[in-house]
């Protein structure tokens, strides 16, 4: 059986060990985003008029997320749809 010598590895935070979809992706991006924003979701909602539990869906990649709300939360975020897509693609 081979080891695997994972003592000097270095792991993006961002990305995930399991094979994410693009949901989980894109959610791990804008909880990325979100958490250095330091902002809670009440004000996500009231920058974006979606609902609360909607955007806890969105971030728990619970949902598939459709264009405008990555587009209304990038914005929400003082980020680009752009950036949030080039996050979450763990390069």
């Amino acid at each position: 059986m081979m080891s695997l010598d994972l003592s000097k590895a270095t792991i993006d935070p961002l990305c995930t060990l399991r094979k994410a979809g693009p949901n989980d992706r894109v959610a791990t991006a804008l909880r990325g985003f979100k958490a250095e924003a330091k902002l809670p979701v009440r004000v996500l909602h009231e920058r974006t008029n979606i609902s609360t539990a909607t955007i806890n869906r969105i971030l728990n990649g619970e949902l598939d997320i459709r264009v405008v709300h990555m587009a209304a939360l990038a914005e929400a975020l003082g980020v680009t749809p752009m950036q949030v897509m080039q996050r979450s693609e763990c390069l």
